[in-house]
């Protein structure tokens, strides 16, 4: 079987969290694929946590799901971003002028 690598954003991070759907297909599949992150990404949802389960009403979730978050990193490997500085220059020019945010994404 040929090897599988798919990156998440942190958006699919996000969801992983809070939500059951993205979390079981993480589970059922690791045995299958490898599945990467890069640093920023899981900083992002951890600067946003708090904020969005407050919207949701929901403020006191925040402790479960931060150690959800820290779970997670035991099922999707952490891209530490020395790694793939290298391909900033690619990922932004492939990736602008849309969101060159994400090109951390695009460079894993």
């Amino acid at each position: 079987m040929t090897p599988r690598t798919i990156v998440l954003d942190a958006n699919v991070l996000m969801r992983a969290v809070l939500g059951r759907r993205v979390d079981r297909l993480l589970q059922r599949f690791a045995s299958q694929v490898t599945f990467l992150a890069p640093e920023v990404a899981f900083e992002d949802v951890h600067e946003h946590l708090a904020s969005v389960l407050t919207q949701r009403g929901e403020p006191r979730a925040l402790q479960p799901a931060l150690e959800k978050l820290a779970r997670l990193r035991l099922a999707v490997r952490v891209v530490d971003a020395s790694e793939y500085e290298v391909m900033k220059p690619a990922a932004l020019a492939r990736i602008s002028p849309r969101d060159p945010d994400d090109w951390p994404i695009l460079a894993c």
